[in-house]
């Protein structure tokens, strides 16, 4: 009966915290996750529309309308990604070992900058910002594209070249081949 009391505690004082969120949108959260993102990767991340989670029986999944995430400052193109909407799947137990794994994300409308330069340098590896670090291991599960443009630059190998793509991307090498 005990263990039966505190278990219907924790459940309750979790749906309580939840709550606020669930009923009003994840737009105070905004702020914050872009400041991480910046001080994890230096990039700018704009989510001038709202951030809400979506019903989903397996993940948490969360909304995020018009979104924007920067390039570095030699990039030509000003953002790595442009997009109407980024819904996301976030697996919460490798978070735990400080490693994001999204098994799910969608871009709708998405306009992509991918650029490498003659340094080996490249726009979609998230460098981190702290001296030493390794890049910010980031594993994507499932990708689909509705309606996207993406952009390839590579200059040292005479490449510029736009695609559109539409549907699931199985590998970033299948959406840079898809604009050459």
């Amino acid at each position: 009966m005990r263990a039966l009391r505190w278990t219907l505690g924790f459940v309750a004082a979790v749906v309580l915290a939840a709550a606020p969120f669930v009923l009003f949108g994840l737009d105070v959260l905004k702020d914050p996750l872009a400041r991480r993102v910046k001080e994890a990767t230096g990039r700018e991340l704009v989510i001038e529309g709202s951030l809400r989670p979506v019903w989903s029986w397996v993940h948490p999944r969360f909304r995020a309308e018009r979104v924007r995430i920067s390039n570095p400052a030699w990039a030509t193109d000003g953002h790595l990604l442009v997009a109407d909407a980024v819904e996301a799947s976030v697996s919460l137990l490798p978070l735990l070992e400080g490693r994001v794994v999204l098994p799910e994300v969608h871009l709708a409308r998405p306009a992509i900058s991918l650029e490498a330069d003659a340094e080996g340098r490249n726009t979609w590896t998230l460098e981190s910002t702290t001296a030493g670090k390794a890049p910010l291991p980031i594993h994507i599960g499932s990708l689909t594209v509705d309606a996207g443009q993406v952009r390839c630059r590579f200059p040292a190998r005479r490449v510029d070249a736009m695609a559109r793509v539409d549907g699931r991307v199985e590998r970033l090498a299948d959406l840079l081949c898809s604009a050459l």
